[in-house]
């Protein structure tokens, strides 16, 4: 009973220690550029020029959500092994991170009610080398496909969640004037789409020949034990 307890541990060992578990990581560094502005009166600024002393009530402000897709990358498994587990992550800049980008205010729709009708009325004019400055959230929903060998992403929609406002250096105070700011402007985000596959390779089969001899080997220590 003791020999054929050992025999089954002979034979399990092996396949235990050679069916640990690989893995494959794919990392690709993106970009994208997004147009932002101040979409409606909720976001423009204010400006009030009208008895003469230039106030800037608030810069335009950005609140959008803009999603992009992501084209698909995929990983090939090496022949013959078995796939275990993948995972998608994708990140974009830390929360909390500004990111800086171009932009410029420009003179929007004027109050009429305070303005003096009985003089001319100059809007304020701001530099055209401005900046646009927001924080990002990345959404997406990280799925996989497995086809034989091939272990791909699909193509991800991603929605980048931005906030922040624009500003510029103004030019000409104007007169007579108050109304709301607009802007416009383009950031530049980055972002890392990071590709996980786990799987369990075959054994080589030169592993295979050296656990063969092995068995050979117990197998005549059992016929030596028996016949002694």
């Amino acid at each position: 009973m003791r020999i054929t307890w050992m025999f089954v541990a002979a034979a399990l060992s092996f396949p235990a220690h050679g069916a640990l578990a690989d893995s494959i990581q794919l990392t690709v560094h993106s970009s994208v550029t997004i147009d932002v502005s101040s979409p409606n009166d909720n976001f423009f600024g204010q400006y009030d020029n009208v008895q003469g002393l230039p106030f800037l009530n608030d810069h335009p402000s950005i609140s959008t959500n803009v999603v992009i897709p992501f084209s698909n990358v995929s990983v090939l498994l090496p022949t013959g092994s078995v796939f275990e587990d993948a995972s998608v992550g994708i990140a974009g800049p830390p929360l909390g991170t500004m990111v800086m980008g171009t932009g410029h205010e420009f003179a929007g729709t004027p109050f009429g009610a305070v303005i003096n009708h009985s003089l001319p009325s100059v809007a304020p004019t701001f530099s055209k080398n401005g900046i646009s400055d927001v924080s990002v959230d990345l959404l997406f929903t990280g799925k996989t496909t497995v086809a034989g060998e091939k272990v791909s992403t699909n193509i991800q929609d991603l929605n980048f969640v931005l906030s922040g406002f624009i500003q510029s250096a103004l030019l000409n105070p104007g007169s007579n004037w108050a109304g709301y700011l607009g802007g416009s402007g383009q950031v530049v985000i980055p972002y890392t789409v990071e590709l996980t596959v786990d799987y369990s390779p075959v054994p080589e089969p030169s592993s295979l020949a050296l656990f063969g001899i092995g068995l050979l080997g117990l197998s005549g220590v059992v016929r030596w034990k028996l016949r002694s």
